[in-house]
């Protein structure tokens, strides 16, 4: 049984602060898929913490404060033991799981580190990134992408959290990309929305305030997932980083300090990617969602648009919630 098995019904009162000049609130913590899952008195989720990403500010003392990630504004206070001992078993199990491999596990990584050393003379940083990317586990995606956002609130601002705009947000996150993505809302300076590793979006406040119509929201949406089939959200990073920090990267698992900072301040001008119409076409059959407002928003050829059977995908007042995310 893996620590995540052994937690995945706990639950426990916190205090949890957005951000350095926000009030406490009284919130239920539980764990997730991989994450910590914050939410309020009703049981609707304000925030979603990946796991492995978590600290805690001080140690061996209660109640105990974590953070979503290192110098995070955002805060939770727990002083329940048996949630504080579940947080820290499985923080310890991923450490060990990184700092001490098996001897099978060291044997097959340096093999091919040395096959990638080999290759990189031959073939150069191309093959460097392609074997990174392929080696990266989901839980260090996770915290690479929490990091970036991190980041991207400490340049453009924390999070929005209205609690019937967060309450709708996750009904579109459930909607359109099950319990496989995490949506969030940035207040001001992103443009088009970021695949982030890990499975995140982000997506500017006005993409939600300045548009008439949640299909194009969606589609939005839609149209930055089906990306992540033909651009690995983790290759920009690499691609920003350069190859001597990848092959650090590829050998010890780490990324020195400023890199994802660095990275963080070049995405809100970025080009971003998008696949072949009939691929997104794909994408809105399967989704059930209508793609005509998209496109005619997008200024793709609205004819490409094939009749297709679809479903709502918020009720109008989930809409005008989710609109009013970043107003209070």
């Amino acid at each position: 049984m893996t620590a995540l098995q052994q937690y995945e019904r706990l639950e426990s009162p916190g205090l949890w602060r957005a951000d350095a000049g926000a009030q406490r609130l009284d919130v239920i913590v539980s764990f997730g898929d991989a994450t910590l899952v914050i939410s309020d008195g009703a049981g609707r989720p304000l925030t979603h913490w990946s796991l492995p990403a978590v600290c805690r500010n001080n140690p061996g003392t209660r109640p105990a404060v974590f953070t979503p990630a290192p110098n995070a504004d955002e805060t939770l206070e727990i002083d329940e033991a048996v949630m504080i001992d579940a947080i820290e078993t499985v923080r310890k199990s991923v450490h060990r799981g990184r700092a001490t491999p098996g001897r099978l596990r060291w044997v097959v990584r340096l093999g091919l580190i040395g096959a990638v050393i080999g290759g990189i003379a031959t073939f150069g940083p191309r093959l460097l990134k392609a074997q990174t990317l392929s080696v990266i586990s989901t839980a260090q995606r996770g915290e690479i992408g929490a990091a970036i956002s991190q980041h991207l609130q400490t340049q453009l601002g924390q999070t929005c959290h209205s609690t019937k705009g967060r309450a709708a947000l996750d009904a579109l996150q459930m909607r359109l990309l099950g319990d496989g993505g995490h949506l969030t809302v940035l207040p001001t300076g992103l443009g088009l929305p970021v695949a982030l590793p890990g499975g995140a979006i982000l997506l500017d406040r006005h993409m939600v305030e300045d548009v008439d119509d949640p299909l194009i929201v969606a589609g939005q949406i839609l149209a930055t997932q089906s990306a992540r089939l033909y651009v690995d959200p983790l290759k920009p990073v690499l691609d920003h980083a350069g190859t001597k920090v990848v092959l650090e990267l590829y050998t010890t698992g780490n990324l020195p300090e400023g890199v994802l900072e660095s990275y963080a301040a070049t995405l809100p001008k970025a080009p971003r990617s998008f696949p072949p119409v009939e691929v997104l076409q794909e994408t809105f059959k399967r989704a059930q969602v209508l793609s005509t407002p998209y496109y005619a928003f997008s200024g793709f050829d609205v004819s490409a648009s094939a009749p297709q059977t679809t479903k709502p995908v918020l009720t109008d007042g989930q809409w005008v919630a989710l609109q009013g995310i970043c107003l209070n």
